[in-house]
């Protein structure tokens, strides 16, 4: 009968072992509704859609919804939020995060890690002016659909902007090592010499030119590209120390 009862318990352990690490390593859900705006099943399908876009991107794409944010500022709320509550993936914690506050009728955004380069002030904007109506309109599926899809083309747009910046770097260090290398073979050349004129390849007396006119045959002109206004994105940082992205907006 002991003996029995020690293998249960040994098999216990093990499966509880097992179970751990699973819980230890769960991910908090990226849609949280402290206030119940949204049905049990809306709140589903958002929280299965931001999955699916931050697992997609290996970045963060999270949304919280509270009463009210008391007496702190929607900035410190928003950011403790995410620094405390286990939201950010890869190394540096890459995400952003964004809070409706619906007593303060206030909605905020807090970034951190390379969702600080993606989401600039300027896509910080257009969120708000995307989202920010439908949510004052009650349309809260809408809105918070909305800003789960523009965060999507936002993070595409930026990974395929770096896939081609990298792409174009190692095209120049290429050419750069090309121009080198032709660099030293050209150097070994010792019996070549370059003119500045043809006259050493000129017979004597051989040219002789009996008329001569000005012709127009092309003209050059260079025009200078209109600097844009990117702007990049205002930091600052949290009660914990960590640098974050971000900005609010009344509705």
């Amino acid at each position: 009968m002991k003996k029995r009862i020690s293998i249960i318990l040994t098999a216990v352990l093990l499966l509880l072992i097992g179970i751990l690490p699973v819980y230890a390593d769960a991910h908090p859900p990226r849609v949280v509704d402290e206030c119940g705006i949204l049905s049990e099943k809306e709140l589903d399908e958002l929280n299965a859609l931001y999955d699916k876009i931050s697992t997609g991107h290996n970045m963060d794409v999270a949304l919280v919804i509270v009463d009210t944010v008391g007496s702190v500022s929607h900035q410190a709320f928003a950011d403790d939020y995410y620094d405390h509550n286990g939201y950010g993936m890869g190394k540096n914690d890459d995400g952003i995060l964004f809070l409706y506050a619906v007593e303060d009728e206030y909605t905020h955004i807090t970034t951190h890690g390379s969702g600080i380069d993606v989401f600039t002030d300027s896509n910080q904007d257009s969120i708000f002016d995307k989202v920010n109506p439908k949510i004052k309109a009650g349309s809260y599926v809408d809105a918070f659909t909305d800003y789960a899809n523009i965060c999507d083309k936002l993070i595409t747009k930026a990974n395929s902007f770096n896939f081609f910046g990298s792409l174009i770097i190692s095209v120049v260090i290429g050419f750069v090592a090309a121009l080198i290398v032709t660099g030293v073979m050209k150097g070994k050349l010792k019996s070549v010499r370059s003119q500045a004129a043809a006259a050493s390849y000129m017979k004597q007396g051989s040219l002789a030119i009996t008329d001569s006119r000005d012709m127009f045959l092309y003209r050059q002109v260079t025009r200078t590209r209109k600097a844009q206004n990117n702007s990049g994105s205002s930091t600052h940082s949290s009660s914990s120390g960590r640098t974050h992205g971000g900005s609010g907006r009344s509705l």
